[in-house]
């Protein structure tokens, strides 16, 4: 019976060919749409490493302001920690409040203390919360600490490649580089 089926589809694709081949372009396209929707929508919502709390995460990244007298001056920016401070660190309805302070545009300069080696990258200024809401495999050390934070202490956490590029080795905790001319220790 299913070869009749088979044997009947394939002599009606024969019969008129331009018909059959806009009718199966138009399926795969069809398809192939609703495919991609579906992949973004899951690469945007999905929780991988290491953001495995995505589901469960505000993000905000810029701020506007408004004229007092007439409401027509706007300025748009993003937000310093003199704001995330004053109005999201004290927040009860957020399990975790983290500040990630990032140039996109710019790469920066890691250099070894005696200046020879360097390596460019992008730097990430955050806050001790930031280990609490991403998940990182350390290969060596750990995150800096909340008394870290709050005492100004200069700690950095390297990659793998900017750790090679600078120590020779992924082995860099305990050890000093310098960043946009200021000393910094690896933890």
């Amino acid at each position: 019976m299913i070869k009749q089926y088979l044997k009947q589809a394939f002599r009606l694709l024969g019969e008129n060919k331009l018909l059959s081949v806009i009718s199966i372009i138009g399926t795969a396209l069809a398809i192939c749409m609703v495919m991609v929707i579906v992949i973004l929508y899951i690469a945007k919502t999905a929780g991988f490493r290491p953001e495995v709390n995505r589901d469960r995460t505000y993000y905000l990244s810029v701020a506007m302001s408004v004229g007092k007298d007439d409401g027509r001056r706007l300025s748009f920016g993003s937000i310093g920690l003199p704001l995330i401070r004053e109005c999201y660190y004290p927040l009860e309805c957020a399990e975790v409040t983290t500040a990630i302070i990032r140039d996109r545009w710019n790469n920066q300069s890691a250099l070894s203390m005696d200046g020879l080696k360097s390596s460019n990258g992008k730097v990430i200024q955050t806050d001790p919360a930031f280990w609490k809401l991403f998940s990182f495999d350390f290969i060596e050390g750990k995150p800096f600490t909340e008394a870290d934070f709050e005492s100004g202490i200069r700690t950095v956490v390297l990659s793998e490649h900017i750790a090679r590029a600078l120590f020779g080795s992924e082995q860099a905790v305990g050890k000093e580089m310098k960043l946009n001319f200021n000393v910094f220790r690896v933890c």
